[in-house]
């Protein structure tokens, strides 16, 4: 009765003819660890499959989304371009503005050592003796002299014209002359 059991897990009748499942000589264990490594191998070769397809997978871009990747990488590369020239600009703009500055201390000392000159050359009591004893120059009375309070301030307002200290230059005069005949 065992042996009828035992047979007909190998056997299997399909119509009039029956098949040998599994061969005899096979004992159990070993037919359930074929089964096994046949399913693993089955799933092996499915996920060695997908894998290869993954690896060949090459994404497809549209003409849109290249386009605005493109209009992308060209600004990019302009505000790149106009960042180093703008750069460069301030760079060369420093290194003139410290070239004026020492051209300005440089004409500062000089200004300052030509100004001593010319103060040194002055001879104030020629100036006086010329204006006194040749011009005719005398010192003004007291009630002559209007004196004021100086305010230091940056500016002075005029709020009018100054008369009495009009002089005509040569130019308006000749135009006179010419035109007044």
């Amino acid at each position: 009765m065992a042996e009828s059991i035992k047979n007909r897990n190998l056997y299997s009748i399909d119509g009039t003819a029956a098949r040998n499942l599994q061969p005899e000589s096979m004992p159990l264990s070993e037919r359930v660890w074929e089964k096994e490594n046949k399913r693993r191998a089955k799933n092996r070769t499915y996920a060695d499959r997908e894998r290869v397809a993954r690896a060949n997978y090459v994404p497809v871009i549209d003409f849109f989304a290249m386009a605005i990747l493109a209009v992308a990488i060209a600004m990019t590369v302009y505000s790149s371009i106009a960042f180093l020239k703008i750069q460069s600009n301030i760079r060369s703009y420093g290194k003139k503005t410290v070239a004026l500055e020492n051209m300005t201390k440089e004409l500062k000392t000089a200004n300052d050592s030509l100004e001593l000159n010319i103060e040194k050359s002055i001879d104030y009591d020629k100036i006086l003796s010329v204006a006194v004893d040749e011009l005719g120059m005398v010192y003004p009375y007291e009630n002559q002299m209007i004196s004021y309070k100086y305010e230091k301030k940056g500016y002075v307002r005029q709020y009018g014209d100054l008369t009495g200290n009009e002089q005509e230059n040569t130019i308006d005069i000749i135009l006179k002359l010419l035109f007044n005949k």
